[in-house]
């Protein structure tokens, strides 16, 4: 009996623990395509140094926090938003800049979709 009581505790606690990433992940997710959509192409070369530094620590928060989420489909999404990303801001061409960000908003409503989808399979 105790270990089914002490099984349903950890369950609830991992729960309410993947609840809370996702959430915090929806925020990351906004704030990330926010300064990826905002940030110069070739941001290495042409941003300012507060720019390049802010952009690199919310892609690192964002990456802390997809490590914690359980779904593999989520961090599949994840993981190729921040590559597309990554091309959007460092690739020379304006119109391959233009057309990967794009994708970015793209794989960034996917990504919402399956958070979302996540999220409601909790209740």
């Amino acid at each position: 009996m105790q270990s089914a009581a002490t099984r349903a505790l950890r369950d609830d606690k991992h729960r309410a623990f993947q609840e809370e990433t996702l959430k915090e992940i929806q925020e990351a997710l906004g704030v990330y395509v926010r300064y990826v959509l905002s940030a110069p192409r070739t941001v290495g070369l042409e941003a300012t140094f507060t720019q390049a530094a802010e952009l690199a620590e919310v892609g690192r928060r964002l990456s802390i926090l997809k490590e914690r989420v359980a779904d593999d489909g989520l961090r599949h999404h994840l993981d190729s938003l921040v590559h597309l990303s990554t091309g959007a801001v460092l690739t020379a061409s304006e119109e391959e800049s233009g057309r990967l960000k794009t994708a970015v908003l793209s794989r960034e409503n996917q990504a919402r979709e399956a958070i979302g989808t996540a999220l409601r399979a909790k209740y």
